[in-house]
């Protein structure tokens, strides 16, 4: 396995919402809010609401399977969660603030590969892999 990036997180808002105007929030600002309710891996859900940071269980608003999902809970002021800086940054999201949480840890982006060994197609991608994430908005 190879780590060939690490981003930013950010919390996901509706444009109007009281912290959508901060340059960053503190993690214990956020905490209390209704988080997205994700069907998916119970680890990643705990890593993307930041679960080694509570000191009590998340409050868990609607559920949904998708980004899209996410980002209309988040415009409704329904729910909350964490994305990466790419997602933040990838477009104009209307009627949505993304602000950085920096008192979370990052997210690594990894390569990984049977253990049985690494082709020289395997190393040429992670080189190009860890290559464009250097290039990338962090």
């Amino acid at each position: 396995m190879s780590v060939v990036a690490t981003e930013p997180r950010f919390v996901v808002l509706a444009d109007d919402h009281p912290l959508a105007g901060r340059t960053s929030v503190a993690f214990s600002e956020i905490a209390d809010l209704p988080w997205m309710e994700f069907d998916s891996d119970p680890i990643w859900c705990d890593f993307w609401r930041a679960t080694e940071q509570r000191t009590k269980p998340a409050t868990l608003g609607p559920s949904g399977r998708t980004l899209e999902d996410l980002l209309e809970a988040a415009r409704a002021e329904q729910a909350t969660a964490l994305v990466p800086a790419s997602i933040a940054t990838a477009t104009a999201w209307p009627g949505l603030a993304f602000i950085p949480v920096p008192d979370v840890p990052p997210s690594s982006i990894a390569v990984a590969w049977p253990e049985d060994g690494q082709s020289a197609l395997v190393r040429e991608f992670v080189a190009v892999a860890s290559q464009l994430a250097t290039t990338a908005v962090r």
